[in-house]
C-alpha cells in the first residue's frame, strides 16, 4: 500500500514527516522541501526550498586587473573582483548538485541518492566568483547579519548545515552552521507557532506573499511558485497553514547598478544606431530595436570647471568668450568620472553593440513614423534562408546594404518587439531583479519601483475587490510593494501605494493634499482612499520612502493613508516611470517642453496625438494614453522570445508571399502600431 501510494506521488512530492509512526524521527523532519522532476536536467528529481532567510547580499564590486591611462590621468585599480557566476555554469551545477544528494541522504528519501539536485539556491543566496589573477573561486553570498559584515560560504559542505536546518525547520540554536554558531546574529528572536525562528534580517519579501480581501483580517499566506499540479497535490495532502506572526521585512534594491540607471537587463529599448563613414549601409533608419543585456562601467578622462580658483567663483562681470568657445576667465581641471553603458543585442540581426545610455530610447517612444516603413510586396523579394531554417546565420548590420532588404529587416524586428510587447512573466530572483518580479512585456519591473497607471479597460475578475482606475485625467502612480499571482486565477495582484502628480508649487503636504485637503483634491481621491486596506498590526512591509525625482515643476503627492496599502490589477500598469537623473537629450528636451508654461518657449514638431503620447510616456500625462500592450502570460522568458522570433519569422514571410494575405490579416492581431 506504501508503494503504490509513494508511486502516485512519484511525479511531485511534498517532504512532511507528519506520520504519526515517525513521531521518533522529528529530528529529520523537512517541513519546507518540494520533490519534482528536473526540468533542466532529465532523469534528476529537482529539490526546492519554500521558505529562506537570504538577505540579498551582494559583494562589493571592485574593478578589473590592471593601470589604466586615459588623457594623461592614471587610475590604478584594485587586482581583484567579484562577478556572479552564470546561471548555467560548472560551479553553480556542482554545488546544487552536492547539496540536493547531501539533503536526500540526510532526510532518507525513497528514491536512490544520485539522482537528486538541488532546483536553486534558496531566496536571497547567489554565488559569486572572486577572480584574482586569473583563479577564480566561488563563494555562496546572503547570510543574513544585522552588521554590515558581508558573510559568505566557502564551500557547499559549510552551507549545508544552514541549508538543513532552514529544510527541517528547526530552532535556531539547532543550527550546526559555523555562521550561526558564531553567535553573529541575535537568538532571541520570537518563534512562530510552527517552531521556525528566522534571523532578525530575514527576508520574507510581500513578493513570495500576498494579503486576503476576503477575510475581515488579513491573512498572511507562502506563496509556492511552483507548477499547478504541484499546487493541487499539496491542497489534496495537507492544508495551507497561515501565519499570524510578526513580519520583518528587509529592503533592499538588488536590480540596480552601481551607477543610476533607467535601464534594466533584458528591457525592450531603441538603439542608436553608428552613422558609417563610408555610407555603405543604406538604411532609413536611425534606431534600431534591441534588447539590454550587460551593463559596463568605463572611466573617462573629462574637463570641468575648477571651483577652487577665484577666477571661478560667482560674480557680476559677465564671461568673455573667444572665438573657439573657450572661456577667458574660468579655469578648468582634469578628472575621472564613471560613465554606464549597454551592451544591447539588436532584434532580427546577429550584432550586438555598446551604447551609452544617452543613446538609448524606451520602447514606448516609438522614434519612427509607420507609412515610412511599409513593405510592399511585389512577389520578388527573396525570402532570406535564415527566415526557413533556424541554422543558417542571420544577417549583420553591415550587410544590409540594399535599403528594400533593410526595410525588411526593420520589419522583422518591429515585428520580434511588437510579439514580445504582449507577453509577460513572473521571474525569480535573476539578473538582478528581485525574487518573484515582473517582467512585463520586457521591460522587468520589480518591487519598489514605480509605475505609471492606466485605465483597467476588462477586468479579468470582477468579483475581485482591486481598484479600478477611472477615466479621469489623474495622473496616478503606483509605488509598487509585492506581486501575487493565485494558482488557479488569471488575474495577478499588484499592492503598493498610490500617488498623484501634483504642481510644485502646492505648499501643503501630501497627508494634507489627499486627507484633510478640502475641496477638489478630497473629493478627487475619496472613491480611491476607500478602497486602502490597513496593513495588519505587526506586519511590516518592504516599502521604502526614496521615489526618483519627479518631472521638473511637479512633485509626488501620495494618496494611500499611513499604515494602509492599495491593490491594484496588473493591467492597471502602463509602463514604469522613467525619472530625469539620467536622460537622452530627446527626452530632455520633452521634458522642458511640458514643465515649462512659457509662451516663448520653443515648440517641438510633431502631431498633438504623438506629443500627448510622449507625455504620458514621461508622466507628465495619464497612463491610458501610452502603456504596454501585454496580454499572453508565459511561463519564462525564453519561452516568450522564442515564440515571439517564431511568430515574427512567419509574418514577415507571410508578406513576401501576397497569395497569402489573408492569412496575415487574419493573425495581425499582435501587429506593429505607431503608437
Amino acid at each position: 500500500m506504501n508503494k503504490s501510494t509513494s508511486s502516485r506521488d512519484s511525479k511531485t512530492q511534498t517532504i512532511d514527516s507528519s506520520d504519526p509512526k515517525d513521531k521518533n524521527n522529528s529530528n529529520r523532519r523537512a517541513h519546507n522541501m518540494r520533490v519534482a522532476p528536473s526540468c533542466v536536467n532529465p532523469g534528476l528529481q529537482d529539490i526546492s526550498l519554500v521558505v529562506s532567510d537570504g538577505a540579498f547580499v551582494r559583494p562589493s564590486e571592485v574593478g578589473v586587473v590592471g593601470r589604466l591611462k586615459c588623457q594623461g590621468v592614471e587610475m590604478v585599480q584594485s587586482q581583484y573582483c567579484w562577478t556572479p557566476v552564470e546561471p548555467d555554469s560548472v560551479a553553480k551545477r556542482r554545488w546544487l548538485k552536492t547539496l540536493g544528494q547531501a539533503l536526500a541522504a540526510h532526510f532518507s528519501l525513497a528514491r536512490g541518492r544520485d539522482k537528486f539536485t538541488l532546483a536553486d539556491f534558496p531566496k536571497g543566496y547567489q554565488l559569486f566568483h572572486h577572480v584574482k589573477d586569473s583563479v577564480q573561486t566561488a563563494y555562496l553570498f546572503g547570510y543574513p547579519t544585522k552588521s554590515n559584515v558581508k558573510l559568505k560560504f566557502k564551500t557547499a559542505a559549510e552551507f549545508l548545515p544552514h541549508l538543513t536546518w532552514l529544510a527541517s525547520q528547526g530552532e535556531m540554536k539547532k543550527c550546526l552552521c559555523k555562521h550561526c554558531q558564531s553567535e553573529v546574529i541575535d537568538l532571541k528572536y520570537p518563534k512562530t507557532k510552527e517552531g521556525f525562528s528566522p534571523p532578525p534580517r530575514s527576508s520574507f519579501s510581500w513578493s513570495n506573499s500576498f494579503y486576503c480581501r476576503k477575510s475581515p483580517n488579513f491573512i498572511f499566506r507562502n506563496f509556492d511558485p511552483g507548477s499547478h499540479s504541484q499546487e493541487k497535490n499539496s491542497k489534496k495532502n495537507q492544508r495551507v497553514q497561515d501565519n499570524h506572526q510578526e513580519i520583518n521585512l528587509a529592503s533592499y534594491d538588488t536590480h540596480q547598478p552601481e551607477i543610476p540607471s533607467n535601464y534594466r537587463a533584458l528591457e525592450l529599448v531603441w538603439c542608436k544606431l553608428d552613422q558609417p563613414k563610408d555610407n555603405k549601409i543604406r538604411l532609413d533608419c536611425t534606431y534600431w530595436p534591441g534588447i539590454c543585456q550587460k551593463t559596463h562601467v568605463a572611466y573617462e578622462a573629462c574637463e570641468v570647471l575648477d571651483l577652487s580658483t577665484r577666477e571661478n567663483q560667482p560674480g557680476p562681470p559677465r564671461i568673455r568668450k573667444m572665438e573657439d568657445g573657450t572661456s577667458a576667465t574660468w579655469t578648468t581641471k582634469k578628472e575621472v568620472h564613471k560613465k554606464l553603458y549597454w551592451s544591447i543585442q539588436l532584434l532580427g540581426l546577429s550584432d550586438s553593440v555598446v551604447r551609452a545610455e544617452s543613446q538609448i530610447l524606451p520602447w514606448l517612444y516609438r522614434p519612427f513614423e509607420e507609412p515610412a516603413w511599409s513593405v510592399v510586396s511585389t512577389g520578388k523579394l527573396p525570402i532570406p534562408e535564415y527566415l526557413l531554417d533556424a541554422s543558417k546565420p542571420m544577417p549583420t548590420l553591415a550587410s544590409l546594404s540594399n535599403p528594400v532588404i533593410g526595410r525588411l529587416h526593420f520589419q522583422l524586428a518591429l515585428q520580434t518587439g511588437a510579439e514580445i510587447e504582449e507577453t509577460w512573466a513572473l521571474a525569480e530572483y535573476s539578473d538582478g531583479l528581485a525574487p518573484t518580479s515582473l517582467r512585463k512585456s520586457f521591460p522587468p519591473i520589480g518591487t519598489q519601483d514605480l509605475v505609471r497607471l492606466k485605465l483597467l479597460e476588462s477586468p479579468p475578475d470582477p468579483a475581485a475587490e482591486v481598484v479600478s482606475l477611472d477615466s479621469g485625467q489623474q495622473i496616478l502612480f503606483l509605488h509598487i510593494d509585492f506581486f501575487w499571482k493565485g494558482p488557479y486565477s488569471d488575474s495577478t495582484i499588484v499592492g503598493g501605494w498610490l500617488f498623484e502628480l501634483v504642481p510644485q508649487h502646492n505648499t501643503k503636504s501630501p497627508q494634507d493634499l489627499t486627507i484633510q485637503g478640502s475641496g477638489t483634491g478630497q473629493t478627487r481621491n475619496a472613491w480611491l482612499m476607500q478602497y486602502a486596506d490597513q496593513i495588519p498590526k505587526g506586519a511590516c512591509t518592504s516599502h521604502s520612502d526614496h521615489l526618483p525625482p519627479a518631472p521638473k515643476g511637479f512633485q509626488f503627492s501620495r494618496i494611500t493613508p499611513a499604515g494602509a496599502i492599495h491593490h491594484v490589477d496588473i493591467s492597471c500598469i502602463a509602463g514604469r516611470y522613467y525619472s530625469p537623473k539620467v536622460d537622452h537629450d530627446r527626452l530632455a528636451r520633452l521634458r522642458y517642453h511640458f514643465a515649462t508654461k512659457i509662451d516663448s518657449s520653443p515648440s517641438l514638431k510633431s502631431n498633438p496625438e504623438t506629443l500627448r503620447r510622449l507625455a504620458s510616456l514621461l508622466g507628465f500625462g495619464i497612463g491610458q494614453d501610452n502603456f504596454m500592450r501585454f496580454t499572453k502570460l508565459k511561463r519564462t522568458r525564453e519561452q516568450a522570445t522564442v515564440e515571439a522570433l517564431r511568430k515574427s519569422k512567419r509574418m514577415v514571410c507571410l508578406i513576401l508571399r501576397p497569395i497569402n494575405h489573408h492569412h496575415l490579416e487574419k493573425g495581425r492581431g499582435g501587429g506593429i502600431q505607431a503608437d
